[in-house]
């Protein structure tokens, strides 16, 4: 299977516009296929600390599913480069780690190996820049994704922002060899330039899509496609491996990586 077959952004966004009408946005979006000796699932959820949001209860489901299958071999796939959040409880592996660490949470007290299955930050930004990007697009972008976080829940633990976007911007210079050292006053600068004259702080967090959603920004739309790309590559390779599978990443990654799942569940 290739790439051909996923979703584009576009018809992303027309799925998320008919899920606006259900509750909670229709969210987990998930592909799953449930049998006595084998599981797979993509749980593809809203990046949420809200221990009370719906999508719970359906996760919690699923990852029963995944246990109780009798194929012993299983591997846990999840979002991003996080830390796992040290927690006695679901709720409290919820509020510190959202859904990213809530799974790497759950795999580790069921003694599950648990990856990422992404390119590493180098050879992502390797690829765009080979697309064409520059340098700003490329920090605003990626800066920009991880402010709007911060804006959705990390400022609850992590509330000075300039320290944040300061350790962010470090990150991301470390990944490669730019030309320049970005500061934070001039990453933030080109982050506001899509905030309608907003601070980051003030900024409607709807504001936060023309940077972050990929149905909207050329950069995101590449590096989405790079990230599903090798998250597909992984995803196949593991459950033809013999492998029971469970994924959970942002529900856009589900709702273009759906029909290429579909075909591989049906082989």
């Amino acid at each position: 299977l290739s790439s051909e077959t996923f979703r584009t952004h576009q018809e992303m966004r027309g799925v998320y516009e008919d899920l606006e009408k259900l509750p909670d946005r229709g969210h987990p979006y998930c592909i799953t296929l449930s049998k006595p000796d084998r599981y797979f699932g993509f749980i593809g959820t809203s990046h949420t600390v809200d221990t009370n949001h719906s999508q719970w209860t359906r996760l919690k489901d699923e990852w029963q599913r995944f246990i109780e299958s009798t194929n012993p071999n299983k591997i846990v796939f999840y979002e991003g480069r996080s830390s796992m959040p040290t927690a006695d409880t679901d709720e409290e592996a919820i509020s510190r780690g959202a859904d990213s660490g809530y799974t790497r949470w759950l795999a580790n007290r069921a003694g599950i190996e648990s990856v990422c299955p992404e390119p590493d930050m180098s050879q992502e930004i390797q690829e765009l820049v080979g697309l064409g990007f520059g340098e700003d697009e490329l920090t605003t972008y990626y800066v920009g994704r991880q402010v709007a976080q911060w804006r959705r829940y990390d400022y609850r633990t992590d509330p000075d922002l300039n320290d944040y976007m300061a350790r962010t911007v470090r990150r991301y210079m470390s990944a490669r060899k730019w030309s320049k050292e970005f500061t934070v006053d001039e990453v933030r600068g080109l982050i506001e330039a899509y905030l309608d004259g907003n601070t980051i702080e003030l900024a409607p967090r709807d504001l936060f899509s023309r940077i972050a959603d990929p149905s909207e920004n050329p950069v995101s739309s590449a590096s989405s496609m790079v990230r599903n790309r090798s998250i597909f590559t992984e995803l196949e390779r593991q459950w033809a491996s013999g492998k029971d599978v469970f994924c959970v990443y942002g529900s856009g990654h589900a709702i273009v990586l759906e029909p290429a799942l579909r075909k591989l569940l049906e082989e």
